[in-house]
Parts: structure tokens; C-alpha cells; sequence
């Protein structure tokens, strides 16, 4: 199922970007202004993670993003230097991202940051010093940007994975019930496979979202009761298909 266009977080990313641009221009030019712009891109991560999580890893992605910045300007201006670093860079941001299963556009980012920096004009270690630091302004914003929601839904991406995983069950009963009721059998491996990655993300949600040594939350452990239930419904119905047995319920379906 496509996901919902998310208002709020083009708002906020649009007023994030606006002011680190704005703020840093007027105080120090436009040119700088762009380098905090570019700490932005941090904003493009990890929205799709719990907030427990959200946190640490985001802030590690904010170190990456000023020490890949510094390492392509420290080689601007040396083809071979400029190609080692972006090699090593592009490999270790995909580790990262991957390894985290941090949600967002991959290493990309990361490695554009990288990139730009490294074709730009070769500068004094003391204009890099100022420019990372630029960066390392926005990435901060973009950071605690990332973080403002759990002010005030502390449990919504854990509430969104779960939301997001009932909708694909009940299209999936839907495509099953209309398979089973027109002969020949139609074909719901489609939606059985999106409602698969849809309980998967919430279940994941929902362990990232599990403190070490602390008792989860009530709301937490409602999310996780209604897991249990729906994952009991997704067994039963994808049996049912399985056997080619009768449509399903028509309550079952949205």
C-alpha cells in the first residue's frame, strides 16, 4: 500500500532547512549558509524509526555526515585522494545504513555530502574547520527537528507501523475474499507478500522501540497485544488461502 503524505514532516523539514539556511546566512553569508543547509539532509533519515532509536542512531549519523564533509575537502583538488575517500566513504555509509536498517535514501546522502565537498575548490584547513562546522549546525537542527514529535506523540512511529500493518491485513482478507469468490481462484500473493512486510516493519518497530532494563510503557504494550491479535487473524487467513478453502468473511475485509 503507498504511504500517506506525511504534512507535518514536509512542514517541518521545510522550516528546518529554512531557518539553518536563513539564520547561518545572516550571520555569516550565503556561501556558509549552504554548507548548514547541506547538514539538512540528515532530516531525510530515519522517520520511520522509534524514537528510542531514532535518537542515537541519527546522532552517529550526524558525526558521519561532518567527519565525510571534512574528509572531502581535506582532498579537494587530488583526483586519487578524492577517489580513495568517496570509495571508502560510499562503502562505509551503505555498512552503516544497512547494518542499522536505518530508514531513508540508503547511503546517499552521505555520500553526496562527501562528494560535493571534494569538487569543490581545495580551502585552508581552517575554512574546512568552518565549513564542518556549518554542517555540523544543521545536521544539529535537523537532529533535534527529528526528535520534536516525541514531545508530543511519543509512541506515534510505533502507532504508525501498527496502523500501517492492519490496513495491509485487511487489503490482503479483501484481495483473498474477491480471489475465492469468483472462479477460477484469483491470485493475492501480491498483497499477502505487502501485508508480510507490513507486520514485519511493525514487529521491528516495536522491538526497536523496547528500552533495556525498564518495564515498556502501557501504551507500548497495547501496540504489542494488538500485534499478537493481528497476527493470529494474518495466520488464519493466510491458510485459508493456502488451502483454496471458503472466501473469507466479508467483516474481515476494510
Amino acid at each position: 500500500m503507498p504511504p500517506a503524505f506525511d504534512r507535518w514532516r514536509a512542514v517541518r523539514s521545510t522550516l528546518t532547512f529554512g531557518l539553518c539556511l536563513g539564520a547561518v546566512t545572516a550571520v555569516a553569508g550565503l556561501h556558509y549558509g549552504v554548507f548548514a543547509a547541506i547538514g539538512c539532509y540528515v532530516d531525510a533519515y530515519g522517520t520511520r524509526d522509534p524514537y528510542p532509536r531514532r535518537g542515537p542512531v541519527l546522532g552517529l549519523l550526524c558525526a558521519g555526515f561532518v567527519v565525510t564533509f571534512t574528509a572531502g575537502s581535506l582532498v579537494a583538488g587530488d583526483v586519487w585522494a578524492m577517489t580513495a575517500v568517496l570509495a571508502v566513504v560510499a562503502g562505509g555509509a551503505t555498512l552503516f545504513v544497512h547494518t542499522l536498517h536505518l530508514s531513508g535514501p540508503g547511503s546517499y546522502f552521505v555520500v553526496l555530502v562527501s562528494a560535493l565537498a571534494a569538487f569543490l575548490p581545495p580551502v585552508g584547513l581552517a575554512e574546512t574547520v568552518t565549513r564542518a562546522g556549518c554542517v555540523a549546525i544543521g545536521a544539529s537542527v535537523s537532529w533535534l527537528s527529528a526528535m520534536s514529535g516525541r514531545l508530543v506523540r511519543p509512541y506515534a512511529p510505533e502507532e504508525r507501523a501498527v496502523s500501517a500493518a492492519f490496513r495491509s491485513v485487511a487489503a490482503f482478507a479483501d484481495t483473498a475474499r474477491r480471489a475465492a469468490a469468483v472462479p477460477p481462484r484469483g491470485d493475492s500473493s501480491a498483497a499477502r507478500r505487502s501485508a508480510c512486510t507490513a507486520v514485519h516493519a511493525a514487529w521491528a518497530a516495536l522491538e526497536d522501540a523496547r528500552g533495556r532494563g525498564t518495564a515498556p510503557a502501557p501504551r507500548r504494550l497495547a501496540l504489542f497485544d494488538l500485534m499478537v491479535r493481528l497476527e493470529a487473524v494474518f495466520d488464519t487467513l493466510q491458510n485459508a488461502a493456502e488451502r483454496g478453502g471458503d472466501p473469507v468473511p466479508a467483516t474481515w475485509a476494510p
